[in-house]
């Protein structure tokens, strides 16, 4: 059966910039696992030159909740996320690291960093790639920063003063070159897509890439962060769909205005499409005052998924004990579901009252108490009774048929006694 479907993307809003793309409000975080983040440099007057980081997940320190695969070279192909905090946080060349005393101890010049400290209090442009990623695909790119940032890579403009040279802005720790990797923070996101078949720039027009020392050299190289964005394609985010929720109990689904009491299978199908980040988690939550500014969330259960790549359909379910809540009033289940880059779907799912009817949502009456047997024929404990007569109960409520057998009805010396 089929439910609504509210979805809630993001934390707030932020103008993006006006460089090569149309100014625009874009909810944030509007972007997915690998994705391409551009903002503005933080230099006058060149700032429209722009800088670039790869979004790795919803979680700012995902290293200890993270799970690699491992390719036949030693290299981390896919990361696996298993938990969110919407802290958020990005794979980037983060720049030279005596030129900037100010950083935390932890900060590298190649390496993993929270979004805001990749964003420095500006818009970002938007979130870019090349329109078609999977979401295993988006967690190779993530995995290959990683793995570069692991190997400690030192930042590298290409600036011949600083004795470097064009090749340094995409150069991967390998063990040939003794783990001794650099890159700039462009040519880490094109090395990334290139390590997936999706580069942007040829090997030529990477090298020119240095907008020169003085005044006198100055020119606009081919290959630089917003170059780089004009080849990319600006996309929106996936949030996760719940495709459907089931209540179930003894095997079957529960119908509309059926009364239930003890424990009940919650059921909901989702699935992050073919383009996102994949399932990160689903929440289970029942609630006396939804959407309300009474809210108070009891969560029932929570199921945790580093497994769902493909944006295939997957089901989750947990056990609700209904004899937790208070008969007598309405209460909603429903859950929300979380992708690896943060975008959140909720969804309602039945609205559960226990003393009246309702006209919107999926009805179902919440019953703890037992059924009565008002009346039996013959009576109980009459006598002379004909071995052959049949014997009738009525209840004082409707009863399922299957629970009226030899096993829930006893007879004592004749008479009927439950």
């Amino acid at each position: 059966m089929f439910k609504r479907i509210m979805l809630i993307v993001g934390v707030g809003l932020l103008m993006s910039s006006s460089h090569a793309q149309e100014t625009k409000i874009i909810a944030w975080p509007n972007c997915e696992m690998g994705d391409a983040i551009f903002r503005d440099l933080r230099i006058p007057f060149v700032g429209w030159a722009g800088h670039v980081g790869i979004y790795f997940c919803s979680k700012s320190a995902p290293i200890e909740g993270a799970d690699f695969t491992i390719d036949g070279d030693g290299f981390i192909t896919k990361i696996d996320i298993q938990e969110s905090d919407m802290t958020h946080s990005m794979i980037q060349g983060n720049g030279y690291k005596e030129e900037n005393p100010q950083w935390p101890p932890e900060i590298k010049e190649v390496g993993l960093v929270t979004l805001d400290f990749a964003l420095h209090g500006l818009p970002p442009w938007g979130a870019y790639n090349d329109g078609k990623l999977t979401a295993y695909e988006r967690r190779r790119i993530v995995g290959f920063a990683y793995q570069q940032a692991y190997r400690g890579c030192r930042y590298a403009t290409g600036d011949p003063k600083k004795g470097e040279k064009p090749r340094d802005i995409k150069n991967p720790a390998t063990e040939e070159n003794g783990w001794k990797g650099s890159f700039r923070c462009d040519g880490l996101v094109e090395y990334c897509y290139e390590k997936i078949g999706r580069g942007f720039f040829n090997a030529q027009d990477e090298l020119d890439c240095w907008w020169g020392s003085s005044l006198k050299e100055i020119h606009i190289p081919k290959f630089y962060p917003e170059s780089l964005a004009k080849k990319m394609k600006m996309i929106e985010a996936t949030a996760p769909q719940i495709v459907s929720t089931e209540l179930w109990k003894g095997g079957k689904g529960i119908e509309e205005d059926e009364k239930i009491t003890g424990m009940v299978t919650v059921k909901v199908k989702v699935k992050d499409g073919t383009n996102g980040s994949g399932i990160d988690r689903v929440k289970f939550y029942w609630d006396d005052w939804f959407e309300s500014p009474y809210n108070i969330e009891h969560l029932i259960d929570e199921k945790d998924d580093d497994k769902n790549d493909d944006g295939v359909e997957q089901e989750y379910s947990c056990n609700w004990d209904t004899t937790t809540v208070e008969t007598g009033e309405s209460y909603w289940v429903y859950t929300k579901v979380y992708d690896r880059a943060g975008n959140i779907a909720t969804g309602e799912i039945f609205r559960i009252t226990t003393s009246y009817t309702i006209d919107d949502g999926f009805s179902i009456i919440i019953d703890h108490t037992p059924p009565q047997v008002a009346r039996t024929i013959p009576a109980n404990g009459q006598t002379k009774v004909y071995l052959g007569n049949r014997i009738r109960i009525t209840f004082s409520e409707q009863m399922a048929t299957e629970t009226i057998n030899a096993d829930t009805i006893l007879l004592n010396n004749g008479a009927v006694v439950g």
